[in-house]
């Protein structure tokens, strides 16, 4: 039953195996562009068939009744382990917070699409699963996200699975919060207590981009200049890249993450759906510092932006008649 080759990936599928995440980034293509022939055309069967593998793969249930998401592992950190003479998996993780993060934003976007491109069978089916078998997010004994409901023992790695909920699955932000007055406080408790998320911020590491999002500007802003510190690899033309750092020479996660969570702090979707989706500014931005910038936006939406002083001295949106659509989370 292995679904990859490599036991990094046999049983992820919240993390590296990509199902939560290239789903997303399907759906996301109509929140930013609101180009629904192209999508329906070219997207919509990744996110749709997505839905399909996590509705009907999983044949446990839990206590509750809902799905279990066994047998699993938890990113590259926490794996099953095949025994061979019984030809079947022991010690393997259930219900890990990626791919249950992964697929509560799934179903929660693909029941929001517009009615002309799914039909009412396929709506029905999705929200039949997400009220009465999609599984909970695992929390631990504070109240934070936890990896999994049940982990396998050891560790190959050092990840934080417990962020994934925020990035990049994006359960918990400021953009939510504001737009939707969405409880974030599990995601910022988690942000705030996962000793991984300040461990390191160099690479892949997306401690940062989960800062970020969930309106730690402290936190960001703190590792921004980090990152900004680093210098580029040597012997490349291309000076965006950065050192050796985790997996490969050179670094191309490094300042790709730098360069997101920047964005981030300045600018978040409110995750409210295609037809007019809120778009949040300064969910993360230190208000002593002075920043002007000109930014994507959900639905071919730029925001145009100065502010120096405290004080806001510009702000152009386009199209106009999305303005409306602007909040701000904080700074004015």
């Amino acid at each position: 039953m292995w679904l990859e080759t490599s036991g990094w990936l046999h049983l992820d599928q919240g993390g590296d195996s990509g199902t939560g995440e290239y789903s997303l980034m399907a759906l996301d293509y109509l929140s930013w562009t609101g180009d629904v022939p192209l999508f329906k055309a070219r997207y919509l069967k990744l996110a749709t068939q997505a839905a399909e593998f996590f509705m009907h793969h999983f044949k446990n249930t839990s206590e509750d009744g809902r799905v279990m998401v066994w047998p699993a592992q938890v990113l590259e950190s926490y794996w099953c382990t095949f025994d061979p003479p019984s030809q079947s998996f022991v010690n393997c993780c259930a219900n890990d917070s990626p791919t249950i993060s992964g697929m509560m934003t799934l179903f929660e976007k693909l029941l929001q699409l517009p009615p002309d491109i799914v039909t009412p069978q396929e709506t029905a089916a999705w929200k039949a699963f997400r009220d009465n078998l999609l599984p909970a997010l695992p929390l631990d004994a504070a109240g934070n996200i936890a990896p999994a409901k049940i982990l396998s023992t050891g560790s190959h790695n050092s990840e934080g699975p417990e962020l994934f909920a925020i990035h990049p699955h994006r359960v918990f932000t400021v953009g939510r919060e504001v737009a939707s007055n969405t409880n974030i406080s599990i995601g910022r408790n988690t942000v705030a207590s996962s000793a991984w998320a300040k461990s390191g911020n160099s690479g892949w590491n997306y401690g940062i981009n989960a800062m970020a999002l969930i309106g730690d500007s402290m936190g960001a802003a703190a590792a921004l200049l980090e990152r900004v510190l680093m210098s580029p690899a040597a012997g490349y033309r291309f000076p965006a890249f950065a050192p050796h750092l985790q997996d490969f020479d050179p670094s191309a996660d490094h300042f790709a993450n730098m360069n997101r969570a920047l964005q981030e702090m300045l600018i978040q979707s409110g995750e409210d759906g295609f037809f007019n989706p809120t778009i949040v500014l300064f969910p993360a931005w230190p208000c002593e510092w002075d920043v002007s910038f000109k930014l994507w936006g959900t639905l071919n939406t730029t925001v145009e932006v100065v502010y120096a002083g405290g004080k806001l001295l510009s702000l152009l949106v386009e199209p106009s008649n999305r303005a409306s659509s602007v909040k701000w989370a904080s700074c004015i």
